[in-house]
């Protein structure tokens, strides 16, 4: 991936622009199937061979896994993810940085 004929290729695809989609489309992958499961188990009966039901659901689906991903992406990942640099990423360079004082003192 460092050859220079691919680099135009790996510098797009390693933008920062990607990183809120792939939050959120790894939370709707996670979270599709509970949706699909919740149909099947409360229907009475099944669906056969109907394509205009099948789009459709597969629309509802897509949107609610999306829309349950971002909501959980803002109210839970967010702040884990702040709270992580604020108190232990801090922590951890301070420590780092004050042992660099110590060496370059001795």
């Amino acid at each position: 991936m460092k050859s220079p004929a691919v680099l135009p290729i790996t510098a797009l695809l390693s933008h920062s622009f990607w990183y809120p989609f792939a939050r959120l489309s790894y939370g709707a992958y996670l979270t599709h199937s509970i949706f699909m499961l919740f149909r099947e188990y409360n229907s009475e009966r099944g669906t056969w061979a109907s394509q205009f039901e099948a789009v459709l659901l597969f629309c509802a689906y897509l949107s609610f896994a999306y829309l349950f991903s971002l909501i959980i992406t803002l109210t839970i990942e967010t702040p884990c993810h702040r709270i992580y640099k604020e108190f232990i990423k801090n922590e951890k360079s301070a420590q780092n940085d004050s042992k660099r004082a110590a060496t370059n003192t001795e």
